[in-house]
C-alpha cells in the first residue's frame, strides 16, 4: 500500500528537482543504526527480506494506476530497505544496443540484485560516481 502511495510522489519529485534531492530528503528520514548492528544479522534473512520488498513495489508500480519508471522503484525500494536498516545501493547503469543508449536503475543489496533480474549487471554497465557524489549514493 505503502509503495502505491509513495511511486508516483517520487516519480514526480525526481522529475521536478532530481534524483539527488530527493534521495537527500529520504535519506533524512532514515534511521541511524550503529554499523555494530549490521554485523550481527542474517545475511540470508537480510536479502530474502529485500527480494521481497523488490518484489513488492514492482507488483505495485505493475498494478497501480501509475507507471512508475525504474529509477523511481529503485529508489523507493532503497528507502524501505534503509527505514528496515538494510543496507543497499541504487545502482544506474547503460547500454548502447543498435545505436540507441539506454539507461536503467536496479538496487543491490550485498552485491545482490534485488528488484530486477540477477544479470542486469551484465546488460547495462554500471556508472562510477564521481568521488563527490560517492558519500550521497
Amino acid at each position: 500500500m505503502r509503495a502505491l502511495l509513495l511511486l508516483p510522489l517520487l516519480t514526480l519529485g525526481v522529475r521536478l528537482v532530481g534524483y539527488q534531492r530527493v534521495r537527500g530528503c529520504l535519506a533524512w528520514t532514515l534511521p541511524l543504526i550503529p554499523p555494530t548492528v549490521y554485523s550481527c544479522r542474517d545475511a540470508s534473512a537480510e536479502i530474502a527480506q529485500a527480494m521481497m520488498i523488490g518484489r513488492l513495489v514492482n507488483g505495485a508500480a505493475r498494478g497501480g494506476l501509475f507507471r512508475a519508471n525504474c529509477l523511481s522503484r529503485s529508489l523507493l525500494v532503497w528507502w524501505l530497505l534503509g527505514r528496515q536498516g538494510i543496507v543497499s545501493e541504487v545502482v544506474i547503469g547503460a547500454q548502447v544496443e543498435q545505436g540507441e543508449f539506454r539507461a536503467h536503475a536496479w538496487v543491490q543489496c550485498q552485491q545482490r540484485v534485488v528488484n530486477d533480474r540477477p544479470d542486469v549487471a551484465e546488460r547495462f554497465h554500471p556508472f562510477t560516481l564521481p568521488a563527490r557524489l560517492r558519500r550521497l549514493a
